[in-house]
């Protein structure tokens, strides 16, 4: 007997995102160490980052799972793993700035701790912007229809605070603890390079560069009027040896009007 209809399938589809958290975890940690490793070419700075971003991910879980307890937020597995993987990225996103702009400092400054408290003057509003414009966007899905989205928009907020505060607070000590053998100062050969003479052909020509920019977005744009979403079938987006998947096409060999039992 397999169980057909919209209830079988969210169950299924709850399932199927509760065995794959720990793989999605799995491969966001595992593709962020990768690339750390080829960027800084060190050991210790990509578990450090990695330890920021699993710190934050534990607060964000213990934040959500105590309103998913007092029953003021429904957290479901489709949350888990969005949350999951966003963490890991956002992270890793503010650790890098955090690293570029203390390894600058350090050309300076040979005091550790005064270098990173320059770092962090300079990383703090970019860091809370970025946190807080993706908060507050996420937040817009609470006057969605669905109940998912709606408990998808908080869990995010929530979320995107543990990164920034962890990025800003957790990450700085821990990098002037284990000193200079995470990050080398700049050499003279890093103003030779391509990503330098990129961002000086950027400062001497602004304008041209953002009225560029604005085209581009609105020419993409400009096709969002041909856009019409149809959607994928509940019983499609399933694993195909789900039960309800079996119910339905078993419920679709029967001509309408007749009864499948």
């Amino acid at each position: 007997m397999h169980l057909a209809g919209p209830a079988a399938a969210q169950v299924d589809l709850d399932d199927a995102f509760a065995k794959i958290d720990g793989t999605l975890l799995a491969v966001a940690l595992g593709g962020v160490l990768v690339i750390l490793l080829l960027v800084y070419r060190s050991v210790l700075m990509p578990l450090l980052v990695i330890a920021g971003a699993l710190l934050a991910l534990a607060a964000a879980c213990a934040a959500l799972y105590a309103l998913a307890r007092s029953g003021m937020l429904p957290i479901d597995g489709q949350t888990q793993g969005i949350v999951f993987v966003l963490v890991v990225g956002a992270s890793t996103d503010y650790a890098l700035l955090l690293a570029a702009r203390h390894r600058e400092e350090l050309a300076g400054q040979p005091d550790a701790a005064a270098a990173m408290a320059a770092a962090c003057r300079a990383t703090a509003p970019p860091v809370l912007a970025s946190a807080g414009i993706i908060a507050c966007a996420m937040m817009t899905l609470t006057v969605s229809d669905l109940p998912a989205e709606r408990a998808l928009g908080p869990a995010v907020a929530i979320a995107m605070v543990c990164c920034a505060a962890v990025s800003l607070t957790f990450l700085p000590a821990l990098l002037v603890l284990c000193g200079p053998r995470t990050l080398r100062p700049p050499t003279g050969r890093d103003t030779g390079s391509r990503w330098t003479a990129t961002a000086r052909t950027l400062a001497h020509r602004p304008r041209r560069v953002w009225v560029g920019s604005l085209l581009l977005l609105a020419a993409g744009a400009a096709c969002a009027p041909l856009l019409a979403p149809s959607g994928v079938p509940l019983h499609q987006a399933l694993p195909a040896g789900a039960p309800s998947v079996a119910g339905h096409e078993l419920n679709a060999t029967f001509q309408p009007g007749q009864r499948a039992l």
